[in-house]
């Protein structure tokens, strides 16, 4: 953080004392990731837009509407998260953004088209599609497979959910364990796999 800190307040004291670098995209680009990296995410969206005025090609243009619907999404906007994301797609479709871009927001639509069928309680179609996002992307599997509880619940298989939401709370706790496992300081004395300290942490 403390990188990312200072960061921001060069890029800050460069606006103050030579005003026409706010004109400049890369530095608005900068200040916009700085601010992101520190969880300002309203300054970050700001410094986005100034970075998108200030761009002088499609591809910058491109990627700084990209990082708008970014911190959008951080905002827990997603309804103008993804209005970006189709603005990227719809205004500069041939950008190595947009085709990048392009696989993500569909597989954003069919998560929301779940979510659509999820409240009409159409809970056997919901999952299909919350299957297919699991299959499409594998990042979103733990968000899906919750889902997919919430589905069977919905639909009265109590003892499938209760099994699901189990399964899925053991892979939180091994996913925590591995993490931890991680940032251990390995130094002269062994440093201990995942399955000791998990069969430590039962005792």
């Amino acid at each position: 953080a403390g990188r990312w800190r200072q960061a921001a307040d060069d890029y800050r004291d460069a606006v103050e004392i030579w005003p026409d670098a706010a004109k400049r995209y890369d530095l608005q680009y900068g200040r916009a990731e700085a601010f992101s990296r520190l969880g300002k995410h309203d300054d970050s969206l700001k410094a986005y837009m100034a970075a998108e005025k200030n761009a002088t090609d499609d591809e910058s243009r491109a990627l700084a509407i990209l990082k708008q619907g970014d911190e959008y999404s951080s905002l827990g906007n997603g309804a103008e998260s993804m209005s970006r994301y189709r603005t990227v797609l719809e205004k500069y479709p041939e950008t190595a953004t947009s085709k990048k871009l392009k696989r993500m927001v569909e597989i954003r639509e069919l998560e929301s088209k779940g979510r659509d069928l999820f409240r009409e309680y159409l809970f056997a179609d919901a999952r299909k599609v919350f299957a297919s996002v699991a299959a499409a992307d594998p990042t979103r599997r733990h968000r899906m497979e919750y889902y997919d509880v919430l589905c069977l619940y919905g639909m009265g298989s109590d003892d499938e959910a209760i099994a699901g939401a189990a399964r899925l709370a053991e892979k939180f706790r091994r996913l925590r364990l591995d993490n931890f496992h991680k940032r251990i300081h390995v130094g002269t004395e062994p440093v201990e796999t995942r399955d000791q300290l998990a069969a430590r942490s039962l005792v």
